[in-house]
This record gives C-alpha cells, structure tokens and sequence, in this order.
C-alpha cells in the first residue's frame, strides 16, 4: 500500500521513523481512516483499544 492510497482529503497518516501521526480534519474523515486501519491490522490489540475510545 502506498501513501496515495492512505491519504483522503485532510486525513492523513505519517509515519515519522519511530511513530504514526495521524492529521485528521472532520469525525467523518476520522472513521473512514479507522476502518482502513482496522481492515489492515485485525489483530491489533492495544491499537484497537485505542481506536475502539476514538470512534465512541
């Protein structure tokens, strides 16, 4: 997968050496990139605690 395929509009996931940063612009852009991340790593655990506290 390349950036072009992670990057929608203002939401944008960098990933800087030892880390992610996610930009985001709206709640919407938001879920649509938590959905992605989910898709890409199912098993995540603690990532999907997090993301499970961002979507509520």
């Amino acid at each position: 997968m390349d950036r072009q395929e992670i990057y929608t509009g203002k939401a944008r996931l960098v990933n800087r050496g030892n880390g992610i940063v996610l930009r985001c612009a709206t709640k919407g852009e938001l879920a649509a990139l938590l959905s992605l991340l989910r898709a890409l790593f199912p098993h995540g655990g603690r990532m999907k605690d997090l993301m499970g506290r961002a979507a509520a």
